[in-house]
């Protein structure tokens, strides 16, 4: 796509020089920085305050080594993302008060950084064992090319406000990312995530390459290391879009989607500001389908339909309005303008360009008098997922989404024949989405954790063997259907299981049906080998459950429950408290979750069963 069109002859001629290369105000140019809301101003520059003086932590060979000896990340990934933040909230502040009260701190936090022996962290160290690092260990990676691109933004934006102290620093910083980023990226082409190997790619394609781009416009480099790098990056972004779903779904979910997608769009935003607009991948349909894929799975805010690894909960920013703006879509740039702001958080990555352009642009889109569309549904063809809605246009009612697909997706589940309900934007019958990650979650031991196996998923099990991982776990057929009354997502979900289950086919009928009773249906239509006494069915649910008769009374919200109806005749049912104790599961569900069990009473071979979820 983009590397056919665009030789390095082309991008020679078209570069822009590096002084000409304006992405955003500098702290210098006051009029933009002073337009900025008062309120996020002073969220910005009270939280950088807690960083004057700030005494900077250790990253000790200890916090290394716990990772290799117990697999746990977050000692050693709270000192690493803490120094970022307070560097990029110290930088922030700068630019928004522009009195130099924070120069001296933001000396001392690239100094820090630029000591570091690797800014490789965590996961990403595995290559070296999981052991200490030496001082020419560098690979791009998220963690290292996140740390350049947040460098070189210190340097753009402030670097007479900085050289007013030390002429020495920026330099460095410059040497810095040439050596652990630039070089890297040009002398290494195997790196998984560019796409050149056989290795499957993920949203690190787009986020790595657009912290490598930020890099070769933002610091001094020599116009030929530009055009070899970025003649490199087209082609890394085309195996990308290569292997992009055709639907335009991300497969990773609607939490890795701001890498992803929306990480593609920045990678695109400065090809063309760094080219004046000659390198175009805006007018690509696919790029298109990419970026309106967040709006197909919009439940409610701050409710996403989120399968595998992914959170539930989750707040858009300015990048959905800017590159909804681009595409010229207003359900995007609605997504976009009521998100609330970034703001200030300590919690995560710092993103410097989507910090930078969600306050530039927050007055714009404060002004924006556009509605989420709320549209009634979609399906993604080639991914297998169904999106619908009671009401098309509001987050009242019923929602329910629904996936076929294979079990070697993305930060893959086993979760094939999944499906979530959600009634006036609360969630009913839901995925779990992860915990925080530790060494394990991508070893070869990742199924052995309970939440990516099918049992802790809406499947059903047989024969107590749960569903597989591999692309030939998947379903046998998928029909999607959808009219007025009724959206419906028909799947044979039997090959998502092994043989040792015994199932010949395993139809698997979810439907939300409108009308003047609106409910969901979940019809399963089975046959297996050879009779079984062992057939189950799970739902997962943060609503407290109460059993009546044939009935499961679900305690969605204060006011508001929902039933689910089974065939007491054929099937018991069991109900199992499930207590959360991890930080990420507890930020998406609260506290405890219940795991639903319909198990049949008779031994059967063939057989129907079916549930019913309506308003109480």
């Amino acid at each position: 796509m983009l590397s056919t069109r665009y030789s390095k002859d082309d991008i020679r001629r078209m570069l822009v020089k590096k002084e000409d290369f304006h992405p955003f105000p500098t702290c210098s140019e006051r009029a933009e920085w002073e337009a900025v809301p008062t309120d996020v101003k002073e969220a910005w520059i009270s939280a950088a305050e807690e960083y004057l003086h700030y005494n900077w932590p250790a990253i000790t060979a200890e916090m290394y080594l716990t990772i290799k000896l117990t697999g746990e990340l977050k000692w050693h990934w709270e000192a690493f993302r803490t120094r970022r933040a307070a560097l990029g909230f110290l930088v922030m502040a700068e630019c928004l008060e522009g009195k130099g009260r924070f120069t001296l701190d933001i000396i001392n936090g690239l100094q820090v950084i630029c000591e570091e022996t690797s800014w490789l962290q965590g996961l990403n160290i595995r290559d070296f064992g999981y052991d200490l690092l030496r001082a020419s260990d560098h690979l791009v990676d998220l963690c290292s090319s996140e740390t350049a691109s947040l460098l070189a933004f210190t340097d753009y934006l402030l670097r007479p406000q900085i050289e007013e102290y030390t002429h020495r620093i920026l330099p460095r910083v410059k040497a810095e990312i040439d050596a652990r980023i630039i070089r890297p990226y040009l002398d290494k082409d195997d790196y998984w995530w560019m796409g050149f190997t056989k290795d499957r790619i993920n949203n690190w394609n787009p986020w790595c390459n657009m912290n490598v781009l930020m890099c070769l416009m933002l610091i001094d480099i020599d116009t030929e290391t530009r055009v070899n790098a970025i003649r490199r990056c087209l082609e890394s972004l085309d195996a990308y879009i290569n292997t992009y779903a055709p639907d335009g779904c991300c497969d990773e979910g609607p939490g890795y989607w701001g890498a992803a997608g929306a990480g593609l769009y920045i990678c695109l935003k400065l090809l063309s500001d760094a080219t004046n607009g000659g390198i175009d991948g805006m007018s690509e349909p696919l790029v298109g389908d990419i970026g309106r894929y967040i709006t197909h799975v919009h439940i409610a805010n701050p409710y996403f339909v989120s399968y595998a690894d992914g959170d539930a909960k989750i707040n858009q920013n300015a990048i959905t309005y800017l590159f909804g703006k681009a595409l010229n879509d207003e359900g995007m740039m609605a997504m976009g303008a009521n998100a609330p702001s970034m703001g200030p958080t300590t919690g995560n990555w710092f993103f410097t360009y989507q910090h930078l352009a969600d306050m530039l642009s927050e007055k714009e889109r404060r002004a924006c008098a556009l509605k989420p569309a709320y549209p009634q549904d979609h399906w993604f063809f080639h991914t297998e997922v169904l999106t619908a809605r009671e009401k098309g246009g509001s987050p009242d009612g019923w929602y329910l989404s629904a996936k076929g697909g294979n079990n070697i997706e993305s930060h893959n589940h086993n979760d094939v024949g999944n499906f979530i309900a959600f009634l006036d934007g609360n969630p009913v019958l839901i995925d779990l989405g992860t915990e925080e990650y530790s060494a394990k979650t991508f070893s070869p031991e990742r199924y052995e954790i309970w939440y990516t196996q099918s049992q802790y998923h809406n499947c059903p099990g047989v024969n107590a063997v749960l569903q597989h991982d591999g692309r030939e776990y998947r379903t046998a057929s998928a029909e999607y259907f959808s009219d007025e009354n009724c959206t419906s997502l028909t799947m044979d979900i039997a090959p998502a299981y092994p043989k040792e289950a015994g199932i010949i086919t395993w139809k698997r009928c979810v439907a939300l049906n409108r009308g003047n009773k609106p409910c969901i249906t979940v019809q399963d239509v089975y046959e297996l080998e050879s009779p079984s006494e062992d057939i189950e069915r799970f739902f997962m649910t943060p609503c407290k459950p109460t059993l009546q008769d044939s009935d499961i009374l679900l305690d969605v919200h204060p006011g508001l429950k929902a039933v689910l109806r089974y065939d007491a005749d054929t099937s018991v049912a069991a109900i199992e408290e499930i207590p959360l104790t991890e930080s990420r599961l507890i930020r998406n569900w609260g506290e405890i979750m219940y795991r639903i069990v319909l198990r049949e009473k008779a031994k059967s071979q063939k057989g129907e069963c079916k549930i019913s979820l309506f308003r109480a």
